[in-house]
């Protein structure tokens, strides 16, 4: 077995070097000079002209399911008339409770005609009394920025314009379905 182990372990070296090294050649070596660089001409915006990115633009991952536990989502207002828990009616369980972040909250209570930039809305889902999953949603300057996790926290959708979230929530009064501001 030592001289398998040795035997591919000098054959590994010696493919190793060839690699690195190359073949040899009886063609005399070339010298090869570097191109001269040349300037770039275009104007390119200072950082004073470039706006700020927001990231959920860029489709990158929002974490909202860390944002709403850590804000302690369950401490906010519920939604009038999810004051507990209430039937569902659509693809969420047989049961849910929703909760208010304040400024989805004041939003409501003073009549807007849409939901502020950063209002956020989470569902608890209940299926036969135990909780299912998280559904939340967060208004960015993109649009809705949805995500729904099982308890256990794995992620079953995340993101802006997440399907099936924004197909059947485009029905509803600024994306919204049993919390209307009107």
């Amino acid at each position: 077995m030592t001289a398998l182990l040795r035997s591919t372990f000098a054959t590994t070296l010696c493919l190793g070097l060839i690699a690195l090294t190359g073949c040899a050649t009886d063609a005399p070596e070339q010298a090869v000079r570097p191109q001269p660089l040349m300037p770039y001409t275009e104007d390119s915006p200072s950082a004073e002209e470039s706006p700020a990115v927001d990231p959920r633009e860029e489709g990158e991952s929002e974490d909202l399911l860390a944002e709403i536990a850590d804000a302690d989502y369950a401490s906010w207002a519920t939604a009038p008339g999810y004051e507990s828990l209430r039937p569902a009616a659509g693809p969420h369980g047989d049961q849910v409770q929703i909760f208010l972040d304040p400024k989805a909250e004041n939003a409501l209570e003073t009549g807007a005609d849409e939901w502020p930039i950063d209002a956020m809305i989470v569902k608890d889902v209940y299926r036969d009394g135990e909780l299912e999953d998280i559904a939340a949603m967060k208004k960015t300057s993109q649009g809705w920025y949805w995500g729904e996790w099982t308890a256990d926290g794995e992620t079953v959708v995340e993101g802006l314009e997440a399907e099936p979230c924004q197909g059947c929530h485009s029905a509803g009064t600024d994306s919204t379905m049993a919390v209307d501001l009107r």
